[in-house]
């Protein structure tokens, strides 16, 4: 009775036949509308703003932007939940609107007393969990998105991180400072400039000439040590993680076949499809090679909205997978990164 029931906007006259071939439309939106409780809404973890949710709209659009206010809309990830008071206000509602397309939720900012999620594509499932308590409705959405890892207890101390430390002398001075002046810290971050021309999977080796001995020397301090990896690939003929994923297949493309045109730090890239089979074997060899090489604790993953300095997400969405277009599962891109 709370809900109403998902449709397509303009679809009342098409009847099912519509419906069938949705996801052939090139441009529609889908929406699930329902009235809003009088009640704080929660949820929508990933996004700026108060924590009450209730009279403001979002964008969710992974989108590498900087400068993280109340008014930055939308930025890096992207989580279709809302959990708030049922009507009656005698329980917990429990809401997973599961489309991974460009999506807004207006919670009141336009459709004055509705909760509206207006997805770009069909591709939505929704789950909704009833219960007595905010606990037990989050157990419920928990089952179906599964839970975290444990983290490790150092991940919870303090972390130095900063765009970017150039040397390997830089970071072995911030490591021995920290120390000398009795500052815990757990874990020391590497950015970008520890790779060869911004070339994921290299080193660059006038500016850290011993890698390996400097993370031992770290550890040997009790730092953990986290490298920056990135999926822009940079289109070079003599980078072997280039060739590799070349032949894979295994990277954005145009509707006519051609490497999807990309840039990120290297310059000219490839981006990865990390939803290929065949591109996940590579990329996790190559993981694996390179922690077995370089003993890092863990990898921070980085730049995979995917950001794209030739267009941004605007040029980014009209590229395919082997899955489709990446724009009806755009806001997958970094979950897949990590997965592979």
């Amino acid at each position: 009775e709370l809900f109403t029931s998902l449709k397509l906007l303009g679809a009342e006259e098409e009847g099912p036949e519509f419906f069938k071939n949705a996801s052939s439309l090139s441009t529609h939106i889908v929406r699930f509308q329902y009235e809003c409780t009088a009640q704080t809404v929660l949820g929508l973890p990933g996004t700026t703003g108060e924590m009450n949710r209730k009279g403001y709209r979002f964008e969710l659009y992974n989108t590498d932007k900087p400068m993280h206010t109340p008014a930055r809309d939308p930025l890096y990830q992207s989580w279709p939940i809302l959990l708030h008071r049922d009507q009656a206000n005698e329980g917990w509602v429990g809401v997973f609107y599961d489309n991974p397309s460009r999506m807004f939720v207006d919670l009141g900012e336009f459709y004055p007393d509705k909760v509206t999620f207006d997805a770009s594509y069909n591709n939505a499932r929704l789950y909704l969990a009833r219960g007595a308590t905010l606990s037990e409705v989050s157990q419920k959405i928990i089952s179906i998105l599964g839970t975290g890892i444990m983290p490790p207890a150092w991940s919870f101390g303090y972390q130095q991180c900063r765009w970017s430390y150039r040397t390997q002398e830089e970071i072995l001075e911030v490591a021995e400072t920290l120390r000398k002046e009795g500052i815990p810290c757990d874990a020391i971050y590497f950015d970008i400039d520890y790779m060869d021309g911004y070339r994921v999977f290299s080193v660059n080796e006038k500016a850290f000439p011993d890698l390996r001995a400097c993370i031992e020397k770290l550890h040997g301090d009790n730092f953990k040590c986290i490298c920056i990896i990135d999926p822009g690939i940079k289109i070079d003929e003599n980078f072997p993680t280039y060739q590799k994923i070349l032949e894979s297949g295994g990277y954005l493309k145009t509707e006519s076949g051609e490497p999807l045109p990309a840039a990120v730090w290297p310059g000219d890239s490839l981006l990865p499809d990390f939803a290929d089979e065949k591109l996940q074997a590579v990329w996790n060899k190559e993981i694996k090679d390179w922690l077995t090489a370089y003993p890092f604790d863990g990898i921070w993953n980085d730049m995979n909205e995917p950001s794209n300095f030739l267009g941004g997400n605007k040029a980014t969405s009209k590229g395919m997978t082997v899955r489709g277009p990446i724009a009806h599962e755009f806001n997958l891109y970094g979950f897949r990164m990590a997965e592979a």
